[in-house]
């Protein structure tokens, strides 16, 4: 298989979401495992509680799924705290995130050979928050190329900051691709409001090219959840 191909849609005005898997005869190459993050303790609400209008935790009812639909290829799961949430490459990041985090919800949808995971995370304050965002995005700048390794292929590292941003909303986008320039890799973006850090990977048949395009998709399949994000600021909604 040979370029980008098209993603189908399963949802007005948004990318196919899906979950990060390995592409098969395609040549694509998924993330490494995702981290399964602990809370602090006493942190999360638990469940069946009320959800919280403010503070430092994230409302039970959080929408963090919000678009995300279920359909005859596509499964929903989520949000759950317990979850793997997106995959960062330990040789540039070797465990940056997601930091000191309070609090943390993954929504994933899963479907053939792409896919979209979707991780908030809350911290104590928001100098913290955005001190988390800075180190991934330094890391995403500096990191630049990962070499061949056995069992491993060779990674572009690209930032495409700017892309589709507004300056509200600091973060980080970049991609992790085939360094071959085969169908193959992840986007990322990152953006934090208040305490709070919306991260989100899609992979699938990214290449360098594309994955600008990839990025903006995500910007605007996620405008519904960040906006909710005003919680985890001290003005509130």
């Amino acid at each position: 298989m040979t370029g980008h191909r098209t993603r189908q849609l399963i949802r007005t005005g948004g990318p196919a979401i899906l979950l990060a898997v390995t592409l098969v005869g395609c040549g694509g190459q998924s993330s490494e495992a995702g981290h399964v993050a602990t809370t602090t303790p006493g942190s999360a609400s638990a469940p069946g509680s009320s959800a919280r209008q403010g503070g430092a935790d994230i409302p039970v009812d959080f929408p963090l799924a919000q678009g995300l639909r279920a359909d005859s290829e596509n499964t929903v799961t989520g949000p759950r705290r317990d979850a793997r949430g997106i995959s960062l490459r330990s040789r540039c990041w070797n465990g940056v995130w997601p930091g000191r985090l309070r609090d943390r919800l993954v929504a994933q949808q899963r479907g053939p050979e792409l896919g979209v995971t979707r991780e908030l995370v809350v911290y104590a304050d928001a100098a913290t928050a955005a001190a988390e965002v800075a180190r991934v995005h330094t890391r995403a700048t500096r990191c630049q190329a990962l070499p061949a390794r056995p069992g491993q292929v060779a990674l572009d590292v690209t930032p495409y900051d700017g892309v589709g941003a507004r300056v509200s909303h600091a973060g980080a986008s970049f991609a992790e691709t085939l360094a071959d320039d085969r169908p193959g890799g992840s986007v990322f973006v990152f953006r934090r409001v208040g305490r709070a850090v919306l991260a989100v990977e899609d992979s699938g048949e990214w290449t360098r090219d594309s994955a600008v395009d990839g990025i903006r998709h995500l910007r605007r399949a996620d405008r519904g959840v960040l906006a909710r994000l005003c919680v985890f600021t001290d003005a509130g909604c």
